[in-house]
């Protein structure tokens, strides 16, 4: 499977386009108004479900547009690639590649995983350390990044979607990783976002760059993903518990960071703080329990308050919106440091 059917509406799309590419005399033509919403890979998967019964992928965009010209060419060609598919002989259906699943035996390789934000990828890999896995953040997003993404997942997805698929693929184009000695991690919200999707998308990347042979291993809250890999051995009430106790943590750091660094008098002194706090959580020397979290927030907020600052009053600015925006630097053009620079106080959402 390398989809994620959680929609109503887009199952009765999957259910017509595998009837209809069962029968002969039936061809079928997709209406898209807009690229957001699941509209985007939703698309992708009916031309692939045709595909393999060897029937073409007839798509109508239906916008604001007073000329009908396109859509009409459109079905011209449908009727004409049927006439000609008609006098054909019958076809073979084609077998759809995924990934290998994950095995016993993977559990020795490492996980690499796309990097949120500074203080929202450690609470979300820590608990995986604590469970015995070896779990590696890729490199930044950059531009490149974007450039891989929209080769390998379709362009009309969420933003956050194509970073993430393109810092995975970059991440293995590198060369830096034996591939015989990885995992691909990704994860789904359980909700009805997009985002609950995007280990779909990186599943198919996975199989459209030649790397079938990676197992991709899917953080879920289901207790039956959609992907295939029953033989990890996971704890998800250990692994929540773990998290949000981590997230509390890190959160915590992040109000102190971000308050602090704008006021600095001697630049420098509060990054050398937060790496202070961060790297014994970050590489597991910290152990992640309440009564740990809490002392360590507490000589945190010591060591902070003890920095020379500016004690002028400053204007704040809260910055919300779509998660995946909200809180990588990359994505939101390093929009915290440009209001840290014109002395503003940010202000991150836990």
């Amino acid at each position: 499977v390398l989809l994620l059917t959680q929609w109503e509406y887009l199952n009765r799309i999957y259910h017509a386009a595998h009837w209809v590419s069962r029968q002969e005399w039936v061809e079928f033509a997709q209406l898209n108004s807009f690229g957001c919403g699941p509209d985007a890979f939703s698309v992708d998967e009916v031309r692939e479900i045709l595909a393999q019964h060897g029937k073409n992928h007839t798509l109508l965009r239906i916008d604001e547009i007073d000329s009908l010209g396109s859509a009409r060419l459109r079905m011209r060609s449908m009727l004409e690639a049927w006439k000609e598919k008609s006098i054909r002989n019958s076809h073979k259906i084609l077998q759809r590649t995924t990934t290998r699943p994950y095995q016993k035996s993977d559990r020795r390789k490492t996980i690499i995983s796309p990097e949120f934000s500074r203080f929202c990828t450690p609470p979300l890999i820590r608990p995986l350390l604590d469970f015995g896995y070896h779990v590696e953040v890729v490199p930044p997003s950059n531009q490149e990044s974007v450039q891989i993404g929209l080769k390998y997942t379709n362009n009309e997805i969420c933003y956050p979607g194509i970073i993430v698929v393109g810092d995975l693929i970059k991440a293995l184009q590198s060369g830096n990783y034996d591939q015989d000695e990885v995992i691909v991690g990704a994860w789904e919200t359980g909700g009805q976002c997009r985002a609950t999707s995007i280990s779909c998308l990186v599943k198919k990347a996975l199989v459209n760059a030649g790397y079938e042979n990676i197992p991709l291993l899917v953080l879920s809250p289901r207790s039956k993903p959609y992907n295939s890999q029953t033989e990890f051995e996971f704890s998800l009430p250990k692994y929540i518990y773990q998290a949000m106790i981590g997230m509390a943590y890190t959160d915590g750091l992040s109000a102190l960071y971000h308050a602090s660094v704008v006021r600095e008098q001697i630049a420098g002194d509060t990054e050398m703080v937060t790496r202070k706090y961060m790297a014994p959580f970050e590489n597991g020397q910290m152990p992640l329990n309440q009564s740990s979290v809490l002392q360590q927030l507490k000589n945190a907020v010591q060591d902070f308050n003890r920095l020379p600052i500016y004690t002028d009053k400053l204007p704040r600015v809260g910055i919300v919106g779509e998660v995946y925006v909200k809180y990588n630097t990359f994505v939101n053009h390093q929009l915290s440091q440009w209001l840290i620079d014109q002395k503003i106080e940010v202000v991150l959402p836990g």
